[in-house]
């Protein structure tokens, strides 16, 4: 009976059932996870950045701005603080709109659709590397399973949007270069404006690259460079002035993306020097902007920085399975690579791109473990590509479809149980949309009315408070080591128009101490504030003297 099982288990039509039956058993389990963190506050690990998402996607719908505003109105007028094009908060402001679901909800499903957007356009993708429909279901599965993308795909980010952009963009370029290859060497370059297909697949390639260099194109850059590698591998026969002359398209598809994202950047500028705490630090063209996206010398050759970074992708791409433990993903690369020699170079492209990220972006990448998102898909490909030419290696024997099977099931268990025990107990921590409500919320909606501003100390320009409290504000910026109140602070109160006035100030739970006490009641003098706190989950709520009852 065994021998039997195995036998049909590795004949062709077996090997298609029971990838079919594994890839719907991830895709369940995987929607099960991901559906788990939608009707979640948006608090725990960088809830400071999802409620900046979130904070922009709210005053979005509520003052009908355009995707070419962001209005992130948590360090004082002026509201708007372009980063990234908003793309992913004015459509998860739409949806909250057009749907009256919870405006989380809806940040949370959007990232979760999308992350799901990505596995289904790997396949196609895949396909295009010569992976045989009945092997698809390998790669499929290991992505499904990617306990990073079962967290973080379901949280209030841009990421996985920005990924699929850049996916859709890899897909349409390696398309381009299908049907230019098919023009043959030897023909002029000039039939290739004849061929509908490729100018089809061009306008895709260059609408997707804009918008995912507009959404992050920390993102979009990498995946540029893999779309540079596979057109340099597919024509590495061609002779090289005329590859150089048939691949032209290819400037546009990196030159258009580029500069409209740049002049982006600087409409951004213009309004971010107009805050003044921002000018000096989050402007494109400063130096310290440059050294927080890319890091320093120092950084870059630090054993501490890279500990840091792969401890980041341990959480989530590395996974420990016995007897190897955070090694594994290694030796499945390794066998993969030594077994199917034709998927080396493709294994190695994927490689290259996931290492580049932090290597380019250190800074982002040590001090954000989401960072991985945008580069972690490229080490998935790649170990679902080593699992896929185990399973094509030619033999009379079983072992190598048997060997895929047992390796693919043993790293989708290792995803999902690590899932399971490292990030549904974070999950489980957070307090209710109820519990924020009745502790948070409704009293400071109910002592403080429209427009009068919140002033946050001590939790850097963390929105959380901000963005529940529906109020927006000053959140002192901590980590832009500016004096306070100093002149940036007395210039942002200027700017505040009369009806905004400072209406209460919350003081971190740690900043409230004896030895702070005399500081802290010159600051509520001086802002006309009374002296009487009332604790909170974001920390000692001083409320404006005119506003007592």
């Amino acid at each position: 009976m065994g021998d039997r099982l195995v036998a049909w288990v590795c004949s062709d039509r077996g090997w298609r059932a029971m990838g079919f039956a594994l890839a719907a058993i991830a895709a369940v389990a995987a929607v099960c996870c991901l559906g788990y963190s939608i009707p979640k506050p948006l608090i725990g690990p960088h809830g400071f950045r999802q409620t900046q998402n979130a904070i922009s996607s709210y005053y979005s719908v509520k003052e009908h701005a355009s995707v070419f505003h962001n209005i992130m109105p948590v360090l004082g007028r002026p509201w708007d603080l372009p980063t990234e094009l908003p793309l992913f908060q004015y459509l998860a402001g739409c949806l909250y709109w057009l749907s009256g679901m919870p405006l989380d909800a809806c940040g949370r499903l959007i990232s979760a659709v999308f992350w799901l957007a990505c596995v289904v356009l790997c396949m196609p993708l895949l396909r295009l590397l010569d992976v045989q429909e009945h092997d698809l279901w390998i790669p499929c599965v290991i992505l499904l399973s990617c306990p990073l993308y079962l967290f973080w795909g379901a949280t209030y980010m841009m990421e996985t949007m920005a990924l699929f952009l850049s996916l859709s963009f890899l897909y349409a370029v390696m398309r381009c270069s299908i049907a230019v290859g098919k023009h043959g060497e030897e023909r002029l370059p000039l039939t290739i404006l004849r061929d509908n297909r490729f100018w089809l697949w061009f306008l895709v390639g260059l609408s997707t690259g804009t918008l995912a260099a507009l959404q992050k194109a920390s993102t979009w850059i990498i995946a540029f460079g893999v779309a540079a590698l596979f057109v340099s591998w597919a024509g590495r026969q061609t002779r090289p002035w005329r590859l150089a002359l048939m691949n032209l398209w290819f400037l546009p598809m990196f030159g258009i993306p580029y500069f409209v994202a740049r002049s982006w950047f600087e409409y951004g500028d213009v309004l971010k020097k107009q805050n003044p705490f921002v000018r000096d630090m989050f402007v494109f063209s400063n130096e310290k902007f440059r050294h927080w996206n890319y890091g320093t010398f120092e950084q870059k050759v630090s054993a501490e920085t890279w500990g840091v970074i792969v401890s980041h992708m341990q959480e989530g791409v590395f996974l420990s399975i016995p007897p190897f433990d955070h090694l594994a993903m290694f030796v499945v690369l390794i066998a993969g690579a030594i077994v199917a020699a034709k998927r080396r170079p493709h294994i190695a492209f994927l490689l290259a791109a996931f290492t580049v990220g932090p290597l380019v972006f250190t800074n982002l990448y040590y001090v954000h473990n989401y960072y991985v998102c945008a580069t972690g898909v490229w080490m998935l490909l790649a170990i679902g590509l080593a699992i896929v030419g185990v399973a094509e290696k030619q033999s009379q024997l079983r072992w190598p479809r048997l060997s895929a099977l047992v390796i693919t099931i043993a790293v989708a268990g290792a995803g999902f149980g690590t899932w399971a025990t490292g990030y549904l107990p974070i999950l489980q921590s957070f307090a209710t949309h109820g519990q924020l409500k009745a502790a948070w919320t409704e009293p400071v909606q109910r002592m403080i009315p429209l427009p009068r501003t919140l002033l946050i100390l001590g939790s850097d320009w963390n929105p959380v408070a901000l963005y529940y409290a529906e109020r927006k504000g000053i959140g002192w910026p901590d980590s832009m080591l500016q004096e306070f109140p100093g002149p940036r602070f007395k210039e942002a109160m200027s700017l505040l128009r009369p009806e905004e006035a400072i209406g209460a100030v919350v003081f971190n739970e740690r900043l409230v101490t004896e030895a702070n006490a005399p500081a802290i009641a010159k600051i509520l003098d001086d802002l006309g504030m009374s002296e009487n706190g009332m604790p909170t989950p974001f920390g000692v709520l001083f409320l404006a003297m005119d506003l007592q009852q």
